[in-house]
């Protein structure tokens, strides 16, 4: 309750106090309050008349806002090390910055982390030099691929871009070799230029001229090449380009060149050519876009093309036989390539038991499983047709792939050598077709002296699938035959690891007898030449021999 003086001058003041008071009130809400409410506001600090005010204590802003130093340090060398570690190098650089400023200009590092910040610049600077001649090496890639493709001004800009940063003297010197290496291309480009008439030309004398040339200058004829090939309107010109292309071996240039006439529908003069080059160059590279291009086709003509290729290309992807099912299943003119592609497909992965799903990686979907479990049944049909049109020996070619038919006895097999023979008993014997007689001169022996090996040629490259003997048939002498033996085939005659082993039950000894064949099987393995060689016999003596040997597969 304030107290008012009597005095003039005190009750001015006061007064003009208690004005300030009402004023102020004023300006506060309107609303009575009642002096429970009065009490319940009352703050609870609030201490009373009697007690003295305690002085607070405040932190200047700028001391409460700063950091600890060596926790910030902490954090910034863990983030550059990760940085660095990740080659994110313009951050760790940023970083390292920063790591500098932590303590300012005023107050130097400690010792400790001098010593770090020296080894952190050592690091960073390695790395720098390191990703500089790394890119530097990209950029003189680039020029290299690019001066091959024939763009040779942005070669140039490539080549250039590496020689202002800093090369190193081998760089420097490969650049300007590069850079003669152009000069010289786009001379010799011109002359070269004025050939493509001649290739195109009617007359074959003019064609083989203009290839000859061509031949002679592959790193620069090729850019041209490639250039010529994509001329839909001249038939001719395309198809002695892509000759031209395969004959200069640069596979790495050639196949996209030749896929791409493929890929275009304009071109389908050239496709048969595109195939013929594809399969002459017999190089891998474009399996996997031979798929996609005959699964996503829907020109009948184009898919038969690029089935077609991908039969005679050397790396088919492993779900080949999965995308080309379809086409085995519709009765189009894209039947035999697809029968044909599957199997290079299978064989290449070594997906011969299809029940198992034995190398197929992918995962098949319901009409894919379905599809696969009609198979059998499909190939069936279609040797049925026609047993010998072209469609049913595919068919039949990948039903004994896929083990639904037995191999049968390859013909125009002859033998190469033999470790030995004697005179009535000549090595040609074991492939005379008899084995069921009890001639000597029907079967091959030898002294056993020599060790029994016997090499045949098929005549060219083929899926073995096992190797069929009756065994020496004498009367008296069924011993002489061979018991355990190792089966080779390679495309060499010295393959030196068995692709099989077995062994071959005793002959009768009695003529015409049953059928007394024993087959060795072999785990389809490609190959031209197939080796027998015998590691025993059933009893030794003087002699041991064959009578019929049969190689089976496809």
């Amino acid at each position: 309750m304030m107290i008012f003086s009597d005095s003039d001058g005190s009750r001015s003041i006061t007064l003009g106090l208690v004005i300030s008071v009402l004023i102020l009130a004023g300006c506060g809400s309107s609303d009575e309050t009642s002096p429970e409410e009065q009490s319940n506001n009352v703050a609870p600090n609030v201490r009373s008349n009697s007690e003295p005010p305690v002085p607070e204590t405040k932190t200047p802003a700028a001391e409460r806002a700063k950091p600890d130093q060596s926790e910030v340090w902490s954090q910034l060398v863990m983030q550059f090390e990760a940085q660095l570690a990740a080659d994110e190098l313009e951050a760790a650089a940023d970083s390292l910055a920063a790591i500098k400023e932590v303590s300012g200009d005023n107050v130097p590092p400690e010792a400790a982390q001098a010593t770090q910040l020296e080894q952190f610049e050592s690091e960073l600077n390695s790395k720098q030099k390191i990703a500089s001649h790394r890119v530097r090496e990209q950029q003189l890639d680039s020029g290299r691929e690019l001066m091959d493709l024939g763009k040779f001004d942005e070669a140039i800009q490539k080549i250039e871009s590496a020689l202002a940063r800093s090369p190193t003297d081998e760089q420097r010197k490969l650049a300007g070799q590069f850079k003669r290496e152009i000069e010289y291309r786009r001379k010799t480009q011109r002359t070269l230029g004025a050939l493509r008439k001649l290739l195109g030309s009617e007359i074959r004398g003019e064609v083989q001229s203009a290839q000859l040339q061509l031949r002679k200058e592959p790193d620069t004829a090729m850019p041209l090449l490639i250039e010529w090939v994509q001329r839909g309107g001249e038939p001719r010109l395309v198809k002695n380009a892509l000759e031209t292309m395969r004959r200069i071996k640069r596979p790495a240039l050639a196949l996209p060149a030749m896929l791409a006439v493929l890929s275009r529908v304009e071109q389908q003069a050239n496709w048969d050519d595109a195939v013929a080059a594809i399969t002459g160059a017999a190089s891998p590279g474009i399996g996997p876009e031979l798929l996609t291009l005959a699964a996503g086709s829907e020109v009948p003509q184009q898919r038969t093309a690029a089935l077609a290729a991908l039969a005679e290309v050397p790396d088919p992807p492993s779900d080949t036989l999965l995308k080309v099912l379809p086409d085995i299943f519709r009765d189009g003119p894209e039947l035999v390539a697809a029968l044909h592609a599957a199997y290079k497909g299978l064989v290449v992965h070594a997906q011969f038991d299809l029940p198992a799903l034995r190398g197929i990686e992918a995962t098949l979907n319901a009409t894919q499983r379905q599809q696969l479990a009609e198979l059998p049944a499909r190939l069936t049909a279609l040797i049925e047709q026609a047993p010998n049109d072209e469609v049913a020996q595919a068919a039949k070619t990948l039903a004994i792939a896929t083990r639904q038919m037995a191999g049968e006895p390859l013909r125009g097999v002859r033998v190469v050598s033999a470790g030995a023979e004697s005179e009535a008993g000549k090595k040609e014997a074991v492939l005379d077709g008899v084995w069921n007689a009890i001639e000597l001169e029907t079967m091959w022996y030898h002294p056993i002296a020599t060790p029994g090996t016997i090499i045949l040629d098929l005549g060219e490259e083929r899926t073995v699938v096992g190797v069929r003997v009756w065994n020496f048939n004498q009367p008296g002498g069924v011993h002489r035959g061979w018991k355990d033996v190792d089966v080779y085939v390679s495309n060499i005659k010295s393959e030196l690891t068995p692709s099989s082993s077995g062994i071959i039950p005793p002959a009768p000894g009695v003529a015409d007898p049953q059928d007394y064949s024993t087959v060795i099987p072999v785990g389809f393995v490609r190959g031209r030449y197939v080796k027998l060689k015998s590691q025993s016999v059933w009893r030794r003596d003087s002699h041991m021999g064959l009578s019929e040997i049969q190689v089976l597969g496809f």
